[in-house]
């Protein structure tokens, strides 16, 4: 499966690049499974939403300020997600796939794939359940950042839409965050990361609104209200409560460069539907990079061929014990 990418005799431009070296570093760690016995798998980690920069609390509500948004000119918008998914495991190791997307928005809808890619992880010098699930986190963090990457590059005046905030940690995919942000704002692009959750507290709650009787759409500003509550993390960006339609849900929103938010907001107004104040396309890129069962099967069996791997069904207790209900 990984050598799909290494093969290629096609000229490769230099973005490309990013995935020829994460694909060969991904088949360097498959090798380590050389005639081993694997356990099938089909988990998704425990990945939650923002558990890096959570909770982040407001320091003054006062300060902030609601704005109101009209739609500007269009854009073209890019939406870009990645997801990993547990395939089998080892008494060593666990093997994940990642897979990523890129949905292009303007006058019709274009679909860019990225792998998936098998990567193999040692459990070497873990201690416990949560060093694992932390690491899995990260090397989908890793993945996602060389798309993301990859479309600021190759892309220019558009919407950039991701997953998640802007929030940089000192680390490889903070890194690589700031460098993709770099990339994007030198061709004019405005980065949008909308989060679920806003990871926001308020007094102790999570924050959804602040002025629950203004008429969308319109932002909030938090920029200058908000605070980490590690001094490790910053943010890239300015910080908003976006309530873009009436129904239901406001979101966090991280833009970048910071003084092109209006101009981001209007345009996407403009360039993308809105599902309940969510952008659709960044719903369809989530859609498109999820796996499926005939996926993950698929992938075993390539495991299998390239690693002369033995993939044996040996029995979970829970299921056997809690079928149906567990």
């Amino acid at each position: 499966m990984n050598n799909i990418m290494i093969n290629l005799n096609t000229n490769i431009n230099q973005e490309m690049r990013l995935f020829i070296d994460y694909s060969e570093e991904c088949l360097h760690t498959i090798k380590k499974l050389k005639n081993t016995k694997i356990k099938e798998a089909w988990t998704k980690p425990l990945i939650s939403e923002n558990e890096d920069d959570t909770p982040q609390l407001l320091i003054d509500p006062k300060n902030t300020k609601l704005i109101k948004i009209t739609p500007t000119d269009p854009r073209e918008i890019i939406a870009i997600d990645a997801s990993v998914m547990r395939i089998a495991d080892s008494g060593k190791g666990t093997v994940i796939a990642l897979r990523g997307s890129i949905i292009h928005r303007s006058n019709n809808i274009k679909v860019e794939i990225i792998g998936p890619m098998m990567r193999y992880i040692s459990y070497e010098g873990m201690t416990s359940t949560s060093n694992i699930e932390s690491t899995i986190k990260t090397e989908l963090k890793i993945f996602e950042r060389l798309i993301q990457l990859y479309a600021a590059s190759k892309t220019k005046n558009a919407i950039m839409l991701l997953d998640h905030s802007l929030t940089v940690a000192p680390d490889k995919p903070g890194s690589l965050l700031l460098e993709m942000l770099e990339a994007a704002s030198s061709n004019s692009n405005i980065v949008m990361a909308f989060s679920k959750d806003s990871g926001i507290i308020l007094s102790g709650n999570a924050l959804y609104s602040i002025d629950n009787d203004a008429d969308p759409p319109f932002i909030i500003d938090l920029t200058g209200s908000i605070r980490y509550k590690s001094p490790s993390l910053k943010l890239a960006g300015n910080t908003y409560l976006s309530r873009l339609s009436k129904q239901l849900f406001p979101y966090r929103v991280d833009v970048y460069p910071r003084s092109a938010a209006l101009q981001g907001f209007g345009s996407l107004l403009s360039s993308d539907a809105l599902i309940y104040g969510y952008p659709e396309t960044l719903s369809i890129a989530h859609s498109m990079c999820a796996f499926t069962w005939l996926d993950v099967v698929g992938l075993q069996r390539a495991l299998v061929e390239d690693t002369a791997s033995i993939l044996i069904d040996e029995p979970e207790c829970r299921v056997a014990l809690l079928s149906p209900f567990s």
